[in-house]
């Protein structure tokens, strides 16, 4: 038996025994007696995946492996598998398989995509979040815009210089730094909120310990990302005063936008629960395979289950960002599309989102996040020479209005603040004043009507 649990002949149908040179994309073509992967389907994971249907004398199968641009990281990940009859030419299987296998594997040369990372704490965890931001910052140049390294501070940040006993800064607007924001779910009630008695804060800070554990995850992973200041609803806006609540509020859309990166607890769906020491069970694959190399050498890949198939088996071992208990709130909306670069602290691991794309630290194999990006350049200069397209920035509006009106709201009159700092950013891209709802330069024919009907520029 090989490492992979099978016998010599069995490895030698995967492997190609008689293959034809090489077809486009990398692989092989071989003719099999189908009897030889029904008989070897009891201990032969490659002969499984293979479909159970009656074929008289050969088959042929082609399997070649691919790029894929659904799923991240950029690379060989893709195998595709397609079987013919050779008697009545039929072709009784096309099927793509996504691959991936572990760090230290022989097909690593190979297979571009890894295991999951699913110890979030570590600090091989945050430096791989790191290399994340930096590759960001060198490749994506032409749609995400530079680190915000000296950003305005909003009115009240976090110093999480002191992680134990952090304190908060008032910065009265005139202090330049970059700083973090921290997008999650309250879950009910606070514990621990600032109100108008927030020099108790400034002087002696707080014992980091008495706060709920979401809180103490973000000022950690704050510390660890090697940012200082942080940003939080709960302890940055006065909860006692509705006036620095009308203030924040209309600042909110600068306040995530203009941040180093957001921290986001996606799958906590309280602050109580925390997000860096959840369990996160590796998922397990739908089976294992030797993998041929270049070199002569046999690794081993996994097959993952992919929810884009719509395949019965396995959706459990998928993953979907919609299922998160953040995707469901409503106030959160626009703490996801507002930020350039989030660090989103998921279910499954740690991922990282910009606005050109979405990938899983250490190179794992990960599903692409569903909604709707800001059009193309939103976040880079506006010239002459660079003007948004008005057709994707209008799709762009309506999925934003579709996507938030999905989420809920505790307080019904929360709907049209929860999305105003939306609204405003948009009111800039499309240099358009927004009315609750409508916009002034479609104002008056939105108010006529008419037999013919109109078509709104919005």
């Amino acid at each position: 038996m090989t490492s992979n649990g099978l016998s010599p002949s069995q490895l030698s149908v995967i492997s190609g025994s008689g293959a034809s040179s090489n077809p486009e994309g990398g692989g092989y073509t071989y003719t099999v007696a189908w009897t030889a992967i029904k008989n070897a389907a009891g201990t032969c994971n490659w002969c499984r995946l293979l479909p159970k249907r009656q074929v008289e004398g050969a088959a042929q199968v082609t399997v070649r492996y691919y790029k894929d641009s659904r799923y991240t990281p950029v690379g060989d990940k893709l195998l595709s598998v397609v079987v013919k009859d050779l008697k009545d030419g039929s072709t009784f299987m096309t099927d793509e398989l996504l691959l991936y296998t572990t760090r230290d594997d022989e097909a690593a040369s190979m297979i571009k995509a890894r295991d999951r990372i699913t110890k979030l704490w570590t600090e091989e965890a945050f430096s791989m979040a790191k290399t994340c931001i930096e590759n960001c910052v060198r490749e994506h140049r032409s749609n995400c815009p530079p680190l915000q390294n000296m950003s305005l501070l909003p009115d009240r940040v976090i110093d999480c210089a002191n992680t134990s006993n952090p304190k908060i800064v008032l910065t009265s607007g005139q202090t330049h730094a970059p700083y973090v924001t921290l997008s999650y779910v309250w879950g009910g009630p606070q514990p621990m909120l600032t109100t108008k008695n927030v020099g108790k804060y400034t002087t002696d800070g707080f014992i980091l310990t008495d706060f709920p554990q979401s809180i103490q995850d973000a000022v950690t992973a704050t510390n660890k990302i090697g940012q200082r200041y942080l940003w939080i609803d709960a302890l940055c806006i006065l909860q006692d005063s509705p006036e620095d609540k009308v203030v924040q509020l209309g600042k909110m859309h600068a306040i995530y936008k203009n941040s180093y990166i957001t921290i986001n607890a996606a799958s906590a769906s309280s602050t109580h629960e925390g997000f860096l020491h959840q369990p996160r069970p590796q998922r397990e694959p739908r089976t294992k395979l030797p993998f041929p190399c270049s070199d002569g050498k046999t690794g081993t890949v996994y097959v993952a289950y992919d929810i884009l198939s719509r395949k019965k088996d396995g959706p459990e071992q998928t993953y979907w960002d919609e299922l998160e208990p953040i995707t469901s709130r409503g106030w959160c909306y626009q703490e996801k599309i507002l930020p350039a670069r989030s660090l989103v602290f998921a279910s499954d691991t740690l991922k990282y989102y910009c606005q050109t794309e979405t990938v899983n630290i250490g190179g794992a194999l990960c599903e692409e996040s569903t909604g709707k990006r800001l059009p193309r350049g939103a976040y880079l200069s506006h010239s002459a020479d660079h003007q948004l397209d008005p057709v994707q920035l209008r799709q762009s509006w309506l999925a934003a209005l579709f996507q938030f009106t999905m989420r809920s709201v505790t307080v019904p009159s929360d709907r049209l603040p929860a999305f105003a700092a939306v609204a405003e950013l948009f009111s800039i891209l499309n240099q358009d004043q927004y009315l609750a709802g409508l916009w002034r330069k479609t104002l008056s024919a939105i108010l006529v009507m008419g037999v013919g009907g109109w078509t709104s520029q919005w």
